[in-house]
C-alpha cells in the first residue's frame, strides 16, 4: 500500500480522477502529520465531504498507522473557501 507520506503525496493526483472538476493539495507534511486541502470542488455537499473524510481515513489505516486522527478543520459545506483535513498518526 505504501507509507503514510506516500499516500498523502499521491492524494492530489488520485483525487481529481474520482471527482471532476476538483483539486486537492497537501499544504503540510511532517513525520506524523499532514494538512490536506480541497481547493476546488464545485458541487461539494454534506454527503460527499464525509465520504472523502472516510476515504482518507481508510487509506491511512491501510498503511498500518496507529493512533490515527482525521479532522475536518475547514469545510466547504459550512461556508469556508476550502475543505481542510488535519491528519495525525502515531
Amino acid at each position: 500500500m505504501g507509507s503514510p507520506s506516500f499516500i498523502i503525496k499521491k492524494a492530489s493526483v488520485i483525487f481529481p480522477s474520482y471527482y471532476k472538476p476538483s483539486a486537492m493539495q497537501t499544504v503540510e507534511l511532517k513525520k506524523n502529520s499532514a494538512k490536506v486541502q480541497i481547493i476546488d470542488f464545485q458541487d461539494m455537499n454534506k454527503y460527499i465531504e464525509p465520504g472523502i473524510h472516510g476515504w482518507i481515513h481508510t487509506a491511512m489505516m491501510m498503511t498500518g498507522v496507529k493512533d490515527l486522527s482525521v479532522k475536518v478543520t475547514k469545510s466547504l459545506t459550512k461556508g469556508d473557501d476550502i475543505t481542510e483535513f488535519d491528519i495525525n498518526w502515531g
